[in-house]
């Protein structure tokens, strides 16, 4: 169950709070290569495009999409991550933050995730 914009008073003070968490993230991505693309509200790197986002319905989370992460794989692999399905398909994860949140730490995860591999035909 979602804890939404509104609910309380304090809402409105966790959703800040996401949203500065979502901007050290960005920052610390830019310190590491990623170029913000002001236009698509995006970092790209290596190919990569990654997005970050909050949800009013969902104050204390992000939201990463980048169609190069395999996103099984890396909610397996890290267990404080969840799929956030479009029908069938994972179409991005997502997070709990707080005030005690690791920022290098997700950071390092979005850098180093596993990616999806590659159909790469042979030509005989």
């Amino acid at each position: 169950m979602g804890y939404s914009l509104g609910d309380d008073r304090e809402s409105f003070d966790v959703f800040e709070q996401t949203n500065l968490i979502v901007e050290k993230i960005g920052k610390e991505l830019q310190q590491n290569g990623w170029i913000y693309n002001k236009e698509d509200y995006c970092f790209e790197k290596d190919n990569r495009v990654l997005s970050l986002d909050v949800s009013q319905d969902h104050v204390s989370s992000i939201y990463i999409s980048d169609s190069k992460i395999d996103y099984l794989k890396f909610c397996n692999k890290y267990s404080c991550f969840e799929p956030i399905y479009d029908g069938d398909e994972v179409c991005e994860i997502s997070t709990y933050v707080s005030n005690k949140t690791n920022i290098k730490d997700i950071v390092s995860k979005i850098q180093n995730a596993p990616l999806v591999e590659e159909n790469k035909d042979l030509e005989l």
